[in-house]
């Protein structure tokens, strides 16, 4: 997916949360896969896991939100979402929606 010329990315963890949503049922689950292959997926390294684990320690997150965040900071973009705990993250701009 793009705007303006911009691709829109996604962490390759927040594709797993979404594909896991206990309510999807197979025809979901094959729509929801065609709509998150309009995204760039960001596969989880060794590098995201190591801001990721500093993201746990300094701010106290579960682990797929301290990885979605390191993605954000890795790649020095803002993270688009409704979740309020990101805002204290200094190291990255949260865009609410």
């Amino acid at each position: 997916m793009k705007a303006e010329g911009r691709a829109f990315i996604i962490s390759s963890i927040t594709v797993a949360e979404v594909l896991s949503l206990k309510t999807l049922t197979d025809t979901a689950v094959k729509q929801v896969k065609e709509f998150l292959q309009t995204f760039v997926s960001v596969p989880f390294d060794d590098y995201i896991a190591d801001i990721t684990a500093q993201c746990r320690r300094l701010y106290g997150l579960e682990l797929p939100d301290a990885g979605i965040a390191a993605t954000a900071m890795t790649l020095e973009i803002p993270l688009v979402t409704q979740d309020q705990q990101f805002k204290k993250i200094r190291e990255i701009t949260v865009i609410e929606i």
